[in-house]
């Protein structure tokens, strides 16, 4: 059996989905998924204009494979890959409409911003940020499960994994243009 699921969308928005399973023979099947997920940020970012704040960029695969020699036998193979290299949770600092108020803008005197009342159309949302948002993690994996169900009624399983988990970023926590956090 298989399905595949298609999702596009606004700021380049493009999922795809897919699951496929199948017997290789009376004693073996295989599985695989896959799911690949890119958009485009929607945060731009007044100090050094970048634009593609809050973006997504992800890949992830998964394979299983399945013997079963005898009745009594099972062993599962299970690997898995995982990629994601955005620019991730940026926040809203303002935003930018035709309605200016002087409370709004003069809060934003301090951290040398141009606020503006919010506005609920995201192609105006701004953020001002003195470093550049990264997030990228790489995760691989691959794991055995042996069961073997015994004549006396007793059961045995086992389970052995390995996993390899690489994870770097930085953000500017303050959220503004100053060297403050």
């Amino acid at each position: 059996s298989s399905s595949l699921r298609f999702t596009v969308g606004d700021y380049g928005r493009t999922q795809l989905q897919g699951i496929y399973n199948t017997p290789l023979n009376d004693k073996t099947a295989a599985r695989v998924a896959l799911d690949y997920d890119k958009r485009d940020g929607f945060l731009e970012n007044q100090v050094n204009g970048v634009d593609d704040i809050n973006n997504r960029d992800r890949t992830s695969v998964k394979g299983q494979m399945l013997f079963e020699p005898n009745d009594e036998m099972q062993v599962r193979v299970i690997g898995n890959y995982f990629s994601a290299d955005e620019a991730c949770c940026g926040a809203v600092v303002f935003s930018r409409s035709a309605a200016f108020d002087m409370p709004t803008i003069l809060a934003g005197a301090p951290f040398n911003l141009d606020v503006a009342s919010p506005s609920t159309d995201r192609e105006d949302f701004e953020t001002a940020r003195n470093f550049e948002t990264i997030q990228k993690q790489d995760e691989t994996g691959l794991q055995i499960d042996y069961e073997w169900n015994m004549p006396n009624g007793i059961t045995f399983f086992n389970s052995a994994a390995y996993s390899d988990y690489e994870m770097s970023g930085q953000t500017d926590a303050d959220q503004t243009a100053l060297d403050f956090i």
